[in-house]
Formats: structure tokens, sequence, C-alpha cells
């Protein structure tokens, strides 16, 4: 799937271009190991492939999932979560640029 900008709100369609996920979300990005990091309003969090929110919108920026665990940004510092939204590790020191 891939996302897809509409009208100022994002949402993902399939290979052949028909739209799977509504334009609902302020930001998207693509999807990994089936969750795909959302922005609504001003925090992130994860949808599945139906647009489902499986994690909560709590972090000030996310990546990706790279075997079982999410990138994410909490107060300046990134960490990791889990499939289930725990943050499983946090890095002790401030990040030195935090992508948008």
């Amino acid at each position: 799937m891939a996302a897809i900008e509409f009208g100022g709100k994002w949402g993902y369609v399939n290979r052949v271009d028909e739209l799977v996920v509504e334009p609902r979300f302020n930001a998207a990005r693509s999807f990994s190991e089936g969750l795909a990091a959302v922005k609504i309003v001003n925090k992130w969090g994860f949808v599945d492939k139906t647009g489902k929110l499986v994690i909560e919108p709590r972090f000030d920026n996310a990546g990706r999932f790279n075997e079982g665990l999410g990138d994410v940004v909490v107060g300046g510092k990134w960490g990791y979560l889990n499939r289930a939204g725990i943050l499983v590790f946090l890095d002790s020191s401030k990040c030195a640029d935090v992508p948008p």
C-alpha cells in the first residue's frame, strides 16, 4: 500500500490505486511489518492495513517497525515500542535532530 495525499489529508491506496484507507490523517508514513505511522493533529500513532488505529497517537514523531519494534520520539528522546504500543527502550540522551 502507498500513502496518498488528497485535500490536505493522507490515506492509503492499494497496488491498483484503489482507495483502501480514507484520507483523514495529517501525515502518513509507509507500512512496515503491517503497521504505518500516522499523524493526527500533532501526535503520531500507528494504523493497520485496514486503517484501524492500533497504537494511539501519543508520540512526538514515529518511524517504521523493524524486527517487531517501532521507533518513536517521546519528549525529544528516541525510543522503541513493541506492537502492543509499550515502550521497551527510551534513550536517555536527547535527539540531536528530530526529523519532521
